[in-house]
């Protein structure tokens, strides 16, 4: 009875320890501070920055893999197509393009036996101002689909929740050229994938 009281007392001697342990571990994920961002081009400690972010984009587009990409955006993603796209697929809605129709648009793209190369970014117009959980950048970029192209500069949001970082916005400014000429954006690629 005695050895059974002393092990509870020892442990109860234990518990504020295990506590403050657990706090200070905890101390470790936190974000640097604001002054840190800039001097570095990684943007958090043990998580993914922008540059990777495109690339696991890139990839999933590659691989088709869904679930990749789906991993890759943000609950509050939203696309907004280049302007002519409207004029191009009237029939179309382009409006509130929101996290589901990507993925809905993402489920019609990414079939077996389709073939998809995906360039992301080809060039970095501008990086924008970082912040400690934003970046905007201006990309250009080419996604081959069956061998037809599409490409366009690009706005790309990217918000970082913790550690990670999540596409947030993609928004199509213009059409680029590809092999000398003008490529639809993948506005039109999203509007051919819809109901």
């Amino acid at each position: 009875m005695t050895s059974l009281y002393s092990a509870c007392a020892a442990n109860r001697r234990l518990v504020p320890l295990a506590i403050l342990l657990l706090i200070l571990a905890g101390c470790g994920s936190m974000p640097p501070p604001a002054s840190d961002v800039g001097q570095s081009p990684r943007f958090s400690s043990g998580g993914f920055d922008n540059e990777e972010l495109l690339r696991l984009i890139e990839m999933s587009f590659n691989l088709t893999d869904r679930m990749a990409y789906e991993r890759c955006l943000a609950d509050t993603f939203a696309f907004e197509p280049y302007a002519a796209v409207a004029m191009d697929y009237p029939r179309s809605d382009m409006s509130h393009w929101d996290r589901t129709r990507e993925l809905d648009f993402i489920r019609r793209l990414f079939v077996p036996g389709r073939t998809i190369k995906a360039t992301l970014p080809v060039n970095i117009r501008n990086r924008g101002i970082p912040s400690n959980n934003h970046a905007v950048w201006e990309v250009d970029y080419i996604l081959r689909v069956d061998g037809n192209p599409y490409a366009g500069a690009a706005i790309l949001g990217m918000v970082r929740l913790e550690k990670n970082w999540y596409l947030e916005s993609w928004e199509d400014v213009t059409e680029i050229p590809v092999e000398g000429r003008l490529a639809p954006t993948s506005g039109s690629l999203r509007a051919q994938h819809t109901r």
